[in-house]
Protein backbone atom coordinates (compact mmCIF):
# COMPACT_ATOMS: atom_id res chain seq x y z
CA UNK A 1 0.00 0.00 0.00
CA UNK A 2 1.75 3.30 -1.08
CA UNK A 3 1.48 6.29 1.53
CA UNK A 4 -0.43 8.46 -1.61
CA UNK A 5 -3.07 6.12 -1.58
CA UNK A 6 -4.11 6.04 1.97
CA UNK A 7 -8.27 5.94 2.47
CA UNK A 8 -9.51 8.52 3.40
CA UNK A 9 -11.06 8.28 7.08
CA UNK A 10 -14.13 5.97 7.63
CA UNK A 11 -13.13 4.29 4.62
CA UNK A 12 -13.32 0.00 4.43
CA UNK A 13 -9.65 -1.43 4.48
CA UNK A 14 -9.45 -5.31 3.64
CA UNK A 15 -7.56 -7.25 6.19
CA UNK A 16 -5.11 -8.38 3.15
CA UNK A 17 -4.45 -4.38 2.05
CA UNK A 18 -3.36 -3.39 5.76
CA UNK A 19 0.58 -3.07 6.06
CA UNK A 20 1.17 -3.28 9.84
CA UNK A 21 4.58 -3.52 9.34
CA UNK A 22 7.26 -2.75 6.74
CA UNK A 23 8.91 -5.31 4.73
CA UNK A 24 12.80 -6.28 4.78
CA UNK A 25 13.63 -4.92 1.71
CA UNK A 26 12.20 -1.35 2.89
CA UNK A 27 13.72 -1.65 6.56
CA UNK A 28 17.43 -2.76 5.28
CA UNK A 29 17.31 -1.47 1.42
CA UNK A 30 16.61 -3.68 -1.85
CA UNK A 31 20.89 -4.84 -2.26
CA UNK A 32 19.91 -7.31 1.03
CA UNK A 33 18.94 -10.61 -0.12
CA UNK A 34 16.59 -12.25 2.41
CA UNK A 35 16.37 -15.59 3.00
CA UNK A 36 13.45 -17.28 4.73
CA UNK A 37 14.66 -20.96 5.79
CA UNK A 38 11.73 -23.83 6.21
CA UNK A 39 14.09 -25.82 8.47
CA UNK A 40 15.98 -25.51 11.37
CA UNK A 41 19.67 -25.90 10.45
CA UNK A 42 20.36 -26.21 14.41
CA UNK A 43 20.36 -30.22 15.91
CA UNK A 44 18.01 -30.86 18.31
CA UNK A 45 20.50 -32.02 20.80
CA UNK A 46 21.39 -28.31 21.13
CA UNK A 47 19.31 -26.22 22.82
CA UNK A 48 18.67 -22.79 21.22
CA UNK A 49 19.49 -20.63 24.55
CA UNK A 50 22.47 -22.63 26.19
CA UNK A 51 21.55 -22.88 29.64
CA UNK A 52 23.74 -20.90 32.15
CA UNK A 53 26.77 -22.96 33.81
CA UNK A 54 27.31 -21.86 36.92
CA UNK A 55 31.04 -22.72 38.65
CA UNK A 56 30.47 -24.22 42.01
CA UNK A 57 33.74 -24.05 44.74
CA UNK A 58 34.12 -25.90 47.82
CA UNK A 59 35.93 -24.62 51.50
CA UNK A 60 38.28 -27.20 51.06
CA UNK A 61 40.49 -25.98 48.20
CA UNK A 62 41.80 -23.12 50.40
CA UNK A 63 45.24 -24.63 50.54
CA UNK A 64 48.08 -22.29 49.90
CA UNK A 65 48.65 -20.84 46.93
CA UNK A 66 45.28 -21.25 45.92
CA UNK A 67 42.83 -18.44 45.83
CA UNK A 68 38.86 -18.44 45.37
CA UNK A 69 38.94 -14.74 44.49
CA UNK A 70 37.56 -11.89 46.26
CA UNK A 71 35.43 -12.31 49.76
CA UNK A 72 32.83 -10.83 48.06
CA UNK A 73 32.35 -13.50 45.39
CA UNK A 74 33.05 -16.08 48.10
CA UNK A 75 29.88 -13.89 50.03
CA UNK A 76 27.74 -14.30 47.00
CA UNK A 77 28.44 -17.76 46.94
CA UNK A 78 27.51 -18.52 50.31
CA UNK A 79 24.13 -15.86 49.73
CA UNK A 80 23.35 -19.45 47.15
CA UNK A 81 23.27 -21.82 49.79
CA UNK A 82 20.66 -21.29 52.91
CA UNK A 83 22.37 -24.35 54.99
CA UNK A 84 25.58 -21.50 55.42
CA UNK A 85 23.67 -18.87 56.08
CA UNK A 86 22.54 -17.27 59.83
CA UNK A 87 20.19 -14.15 60.22
CA UNK A 88 20.89 -12.76 63.93
CA UNK A 89 19.32 -9.53 65.13
CA UNK A 90 20.22 -7.14 68.03
CA UNK A 91 17.44 -5.34 69.85
CA UNK A 92 17.38 -3.79 72.88
CA UNK A 93 16.39 -0.40 74.17
CA UNK A 94 17.57 2.76 73.39
CA UNK A 95 21.31 3.69 74.23
CA UNK A 96 21.88 -0.19 75.40
CA UNK A 97 24.66 -0.10 73.03
CA UNK A 98 23.39 -2.21 70.49
CA UNK A 99 25.22 0.06 67.48
CA UNK A 100 28.16 0.14 69.55
CA UNK A 101 28.57 -3.55 70.21
CA UNK A 102 27.60 -4.31 66.54
CA UNK A 103 30.45 -1.24 65.14
CA UNK A 104 32.98 -3.36 67.68
CA UNK A 105 32.44 -6.58 65.76
CA UNK A 106 32.74 -4.99 62.63
CA UNK A 107 35.70 -2.86 63.26
CA UNK A 108 38.26 -5.06 61.26
CA UNK A 109 35.79 -4.05 58.55
CA UNK A 110 36.56 -0.75 58.45
CA UNK A 111 32.44 -0.37 58.03
CA UNK A 112 29.88 0.57 60.54
CA UNK A 113 26.75 0.72 60.95
CA UNK A 114 24.27 4.06 61.02
CA UNK A 115 25.40 5.50 57.46
CA UNK A 116 22.66 7.48 57.51
CA UNK A 117 22.54 11.34 57.88
CA UNK A 118 19.38 11.23 60.04
CA UNK A 119 21.01 8.92 62.41
CA UNK A 120 24.36 10.27 62.19
CA UNK A 121 22.20 13.48 63.13
CA UNK A 122 20.51 12.43 65.76
CA UNK A 123 22.85 10.07 67.45
CA UNK A 124 20.31 7.18 67.18
CA UNK A 125 19.13 4.30 64.58
CA UNK A 126 16.05 4.51 62.93
CA UNK A 127 15.84 1.72 60.46
CA UNK A 128 17.42 -1.31 60.57
CA UNK A 129 20.80 -1.69 59.40
CA UNK A 130 21.69 -5.31 57.76
CA UNK A 131 25.58 -6.07 57.71
CA UNK A 132 27.29 -9.36 56.37
CA UNK A 133 30.01 -10.96 57.60
CA UNK A 134 32.03 -14.32 57.69
CA UNK A 135 32.47 -16.13 60.37
CA UNK A 136 34.05 -19.66 61.09
CA UNK A 137 32.89 -22.22 62.94
CA UNK A 138 34.94 -24.22 65.47
CA UNK A 139 35.44 -26.89 62.69
CA UNK A 140 36.62 -24.48 59.87
CA UNK A 141 33.27 -24.13 57.92
CA UNK A 142 32.88 -20.29 56.86
CA UNK A 143 29.08 -19.10 57.45
CA UNK A 144 27.65 -15.94 55.79
CA UNK A 145 26.79 -14.16 59.38
CA UNK A 146 23.83 -11.51 58.46
CA UNK A 147 23.30 -9.23 62.01
CA UNK A 148 20.80 -6.89 61.62
CA UNK A 149 21.47 -3.24 64.45
CA UNK A 150 17.52 -2.52 65.18
CA UNK A 151 16.52 0.64 66.29
CA UNK A 152 15.98 1.10 70.42
CA UNK A 153 13.40 3.52 70.42
CA UNK A 154 9.84 2.91 71.13
CA UNK A 155 8.60 4.89 68.06
CA UNK A 156 10.34 2.32 65.65
CA UNK A 157 9.32 -1.01 67.25
CA UNK A 158 8.10 -1.77 64.14
CA UNK A 159 11.19 -2.18 62.30
CA UNK A 160 12.27 -4.23 65.24
CA UNK A 161 9.52 -6.61 64.64
CA UNK A 162 10.52 -6.59 61.03
CA UNK A 163 13.90 -7.48 61.68
CA UNK A 164 13.38 -10.43 63.96
CA UNK A 165 10.65 -12.13 61.90
CA UNK A 166 13.41 -12.80 59.22
CA UNK A 167 16.51 -13.23 61.63
CA UNK A 168 17.06 -17.19 63.20
CA UNK A 169 17.54 -15.47 66.36
CA UNK A 170 17.97 -12.08 68.52
CA UNK A 171 20.35 -10.97 71.21
CA UNK A 172 18.71 -9.00 73.47
CA UNK A 173 21.12 -6.48 74.57
CA UNK A 174 20.85 -4.62 78.19
CA UNK A 175 22.37 -2.01 79.90
CA UNK A 176 24.01 -3.04 83.28
CA UNK A 177 23.54 0.29 85.06
CA UNK A 178 19.87 1.11 84.00
CA UNK A 179 18.74 -3.06 83.88
CA UNK A 180 15.05 -3.54 81.83
CA UNK A 181 13.81 -1.15 80.50
CA UNK A 182 10.38 -0.36 79.10
CA UNK A 183 11.08 -1.14 75.32
CA UNK A 184 12.99 -4.30 76.81
CA UNK A 185 10.19 -5.60 78.07
CA UNK A 186 8.05 -5.03 74.74
CA UNK A 187 10.63 -7.26 72.81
Amino acid sequence: MDVDKVPGEGAIVLHEDKKYYPDAEEVYGEDVQVVVGEEDAQPIEKPIIAPKVEKNFNTATKEKGKKLGSQDDYITHLMKEPKFIRNVSLAGHLGHGKTTFMDYLLNETGRYTDIRLDEQDRGISIKPTPVSTLLESEKGKNYLFNMFDTPGHVNFIDEVCASTAISDGVVLVVDAVEGVMVNTKQI
